[in-house]
């Protein structure tokens, strides 16, 4: 590519500025401050625009930096020739903001719209971004700072591999993730998944531990099943034996009788026992129970009556009434004076009056309402406590977790009333008819004689049985206190054999994740550093000739040996290395001078390994300014040398450098 001509029509100080290129080396000496950087800042702008960026410091920030002091319009343009000899002359504007800017291409010969390059005018020329552009073909007076910018960009050109622009960033995200599973010092997910895991597997040594109580109660608890399943079998046959003995001396039919009257009246006893068990011993009447539904429910459709929140000053009527009467005076007093307060005096002390008036009205109205509110918030109380009082009579019915409100345990109250006067009735009706039966019947209730020894062992033998049969009873329901116990534990173990499962597969596939990051982040790392291999050497060879070049012009031999080029290695960053009695370091550590030296032939050769034959145009911006003159000497010599088959532009403030 070959520069022609460019027309700048405001840009920074520049204004109606025309410059035309000639082939080979153009050299622009000014003074500081004419505007030679702005210049070579426009040609980029040209290519690639303004670099986006969101800070607003004016050395950081291209558009605030050129955008013209004295207004008028941002921009103008590039004439210039294609390596296939096409010409095309481009076109930009630049507004405050992006959105604003203006991109335009002709054909340089015909003056029509062309469509042979987009926006992306320098990328699409030379392959790389602003930023390789800058470390290439632009070559500033800050030589060494600018060194220390990213030369992805031109990594990727020089590979043949425009992703490679993303490596960084494909690094950074890739340890990003990986940190996300392991992070030195014990955290990320596969830290969480092991804490996870040993909280499991302790839950799940202690279901196991319960699982195996519950188990053994278990066992436990059907052992003391089957002996008093056998004992209440013997009982049964102990007491057949002995009703047997006592039925054979008597009469059959009435005896059986008998015993079938006394047994349901015992029958009914208990029933009516149970009933009044269930009923703690308080047995409400019906009515009474109808009653606490009726609160109950009146209860629930209501709520308790809030309080007003403010109040009128109890003071407020009798101070208005003080300054009503204290006005109709003072305003006539004063209107012997000012007419206005003979008539406003009077008016503004009925108003007060009145407003007094008013006010003692609505205090005894906010009164009477806050009596009404505090009598009903007294009577929903009063219901509320009665109603909690009354229940408090039954805790079994409060200890039924089944029953979720109030209304369903006062029903099931009232069932238990119903079931109870049942009961009642049922019992005084059985002992009735006993009572007349034995009556009747007195013999049927009497033996006829006493007791054999065997009938008397029997009955003391039906006592030794009731009395384990009672003990194993309650054995059995410790067991199943304990059971219940051990229950909520015991019923998690499945849950956290599963969950240990589920944890364990994370985990795994959590450790999987990260050793595939890692082999990727370390088989990307390779694959750079294979990639970077191909293209060293070639700018090795260049740097070296350019270093020769220049060295060769120096005269002295102490400077020859300080920067002999088998001293410098350029490494895959682009950074330079110094070799010295077997020692070596960054480049850094050389003088201001040096450092440009160095940087410069680095560029020539980046420039060189880039681009190869179509060599396009160099832009110069007064990079030795550092240099003595002895090294600038060389330096220019080097230029012509360069100027002889490819387009510099060299600008700068001083003719001992030009």
């Amino acid at each position: 590519m070959k520069l022609i001509e460019c027309y700048i029509e405001n840009f920074g100080r520049l204004s109606a500025f025309t410059y035309r290129f000639d082939a080979g080396m153009n050299v622009l000496c000014e003074e500081n401050g004419w505007g030679k950087s702005t210049f070579a800042a426009f040609i980029k702008a040209m290519l690639y625009g303004f670099t986006p960026t969101r800070s607003r410091s004016v050395t950081q920030n291209e558009r605030q930096k050129y955008l013209p002091w004295q207004g008028g319009v941002c921009g103008g343009s590039l004439t210039f020739e294609t390596d296939d000899g096409v010409r095309l002359r481009v076109e930009r504007t630049f507004g405050t903001k992006e959105a604003q800017d203006t991109y335009r291409l002709f054909d340089g010969v015909t003056g029509l719209p062309s469509t042979a390059f987009s926006e992306k005018l320098g990328e699409e020329l030379f392959g790389i971004d602003a930023a390789g552009y800058e470390r290439s073909t632009y070559i500033s007076e800050k030589l060494t700072s600018d060194d220390t910018k990213d030369y992805t960009g031109i990594q990727a050109r020089l590979v043949e591999m425009q992703d490679l622009s993303d490596y960084k960033i494909a690094c950074d995200r890739i340890e990003k993730q990986r940190k996300r599973y392991w992070v030195q010092g014990g955290r990320g997910a596969i830290a969480d998944a092991d804490a996870a895991l040993s909280r499991a597997r302790l839950e799940l040594t202690e279901s196991e531990e319960a699982l195996a109580k519950t188990n053994e109660l278990n066992r436990m608890s059907r052992e003391f099943e089957d002996k008093r399943t056998a004992k209440e079998a013997e009982l049964r046959a102990l007491r057949r034996e002995v009703e047997a003995s006592i039925a054979a001396r008597s009469s059959r039919a009435l005896a059986a009788h008998a015993k079938e009257l006394t047994d349901r009246a015992r029958e009914a006893r208990e029933q009516v026992d149970a009933c009044a068990s269930r009923l703690s011993g308080k047995v409400p009447t019906l009515a009474e129970v109808d009653e606490q539904i009726r609160m109950q429910r009146r209860l629930a459709e209501s709520t308790k009556p809030e309080l007003p929140k403010t109040s009128l000053p109890r003071l407020l009527p009798l101070l208005m009434f003080i300054a009503g009467v204290l006005f109709i005076p003072t305003g006539i007093l004063l209107g012997r004076t000012a007419k206005l307060f003979y008539a406003l005096g009077p008016i503004l002390g009925l108003l007060l009056i009145a407003g007094g008036i008013i006010v003692t009205f609505l205090r005894r109205r906010q009164a009477e309402t806050r009596a009404v509110i505090e009598a009903g918030r007294a009577e929903y109380d009063g219901i509320a406590t009665r109603l909690t009082a009354f229940l408090s009579d039954f805790p079994v019915v409060l200890a039924d977790k089944t029953l979720t409100d109030d209304e369903k345990r006062l029903w099931r109250v009232r069932e238990w009333v119903e079931a109870y006067r049942l009961a009642v009735h049922d019992e005084e009706q059985a002992r009735s008819q006993a009572e007349s039966f034995r009556a009747a019947h007195p013999e049927a209730f009497a033996p006829e004689r006493a007791l054999t020894a065997d009938e008397q062992s029997g009955g003391e033998k039906e006592a030794v049985l009731t009395r384990e049969i009672d003990k194993l009873r309650e054995e059995q329901e410790q067991c199943r206190r304990l059971i219940a116990r051990y229950a909520p534990a015991a019923e998690r173990y499945t849950e956290c054999a599963q969950a240990i499962v589920s944890l364990e597969a994370k985990k795994a596939a959590y450790e999987k994740s990260y050793e595939i990051l890692r082999a990727t982040l370390d088989y990307l790392k390779a694959a750079h550093d294979g990639l970077t291999t191909r293209y060293l050497g070639s700018i090795q060879l260049h740097f070296r000739d350019y270093m020769k070049l220049l060295t060769d012009e120096v005269t002295d031999t102490p400077v020859a040996d300080e920067y002999a080029t088998e001293a410098y290695t350029v490494t895959p960053d682009f950074s330079v290395q110094v070799t010295r009695f077997g020692q070596t370091k960054p480049s850094d550590v050389l003088s201001r001078g040096g450092r440009d030296l160095v940087a410069l032939c680095l560029r020539f050769a980046i420039s060189d390994a880039l681009f190869g034959d179509t060599k396009p145009f160099l832009i110069l911006d007064d990079p030795f300014i550092n240099l003595d003159d002895e090294k600038v000497k060389a330096a220019m010599e080097l230029l012509r040398r360069i100027a002889k088959d490819r387009q510099i532009l060299y600008v700068c403030c001083h003719t001992s450098r030009a």
